[in-house]
């Protein structure tokens, strides 16, 4: 289906963000010894893109979106799996943790894959976005929950609402099947509302920790201990 220049301008955009977004996580991650990712979400981040880069691709510049993202995201799992047991230090790692955990990502891929092939016949913007969402609210719980920046930045944070702020302007306005869609509307302004939560209360830590760059040494707020929860 032919779209309009617009589409694949924001489509394009969206995709140097969101790769740059990843590359950031993963910086800071080795930085401040965690991970930068809410593991849920990554779970599900991995599942969506293998699903749309090798079992329902897309087209040739979505698709290429997604194997790059995918490649990022090994990665980003990659910290989650070094640093990750450091923040539930009550949880065995080899016994409870990483057990659950590739038993969530089993679970995120089954819901994704269920989903492309009864709801959406392999076309993934619905779940995409409704993932995005999911991603945007954990993000925030995440930080909340830590009460530090520790695996986090400013600049992750306006890098990604960038990214899927081009996404949604890209589909919502420019995309010929789903211009002017109500449901995506919803998700759309739903994630931009948890991303913007999200660079307030970053903000909110910064300003407590007195200004810090965002590489370099970790601020005192980033080298405070894990929560445990």
């Amino acid at each position: 289906m032919r779209e309009e220049p617009g589409y694949y301008l924001f489509l394009g955009a969206t995709g140097v963000l969101w790769a740059t977004t990843y590359i950031l996580i993963v910086k800071v991650s080795f930085r401040d010894r965690s991970y930068g990712m809410p593991l849920v979400a990554l779970c599900g981040n991995i599942s969506w893109e293998f699903q749309y880069a090798f079992v329902h691709p897309y087209d040739s510049l979505q698709r290429w979106a997604c194997v790059t993202w995918f490649l990022f995201n090994l990665v980003i799992l990659a910290t989650a799996l070094r640093f990750g047991p450091s923040h539930f230090p009550v949880i065995p790692a080899r016994r409870a943790f990483y057990p659950a955990f590739a038993a969530v990502l089993v679970l995120a891929y089954l819901g994704i894959h269920l989903l492309a092939r009864y709801l959406e016949h392999g076309a993934g913007v619905y779940t995409g976005f409704a993932q995005t969402f999911l991603m945007s609210g954990l993000f925030l719980s995440m930080l909340l929950s830590r009460r530090s920046l520790r695996g986090q930045s400013l600049a992750i944070a306006y890098v990604k609402m960038a990214g899927t702020l081009c996404a949604s302007v890209a589909y919502y306005a420019f995309s010929t099947q789903y211009r002017g869609s109500v449901l995506l509307a919803y998700l759309c302004t739903a994630i931009l509302l948890a991303d913007l939560a999200y660079v307030a209360a970053v903000h909110h830590l910064r300003h407590r920790a007195g200004p810090q760059p965002d590489s370099g040494a970790p601020s005192p707020l980033s080298r405070q201990a894990p929560q445990a929860r």
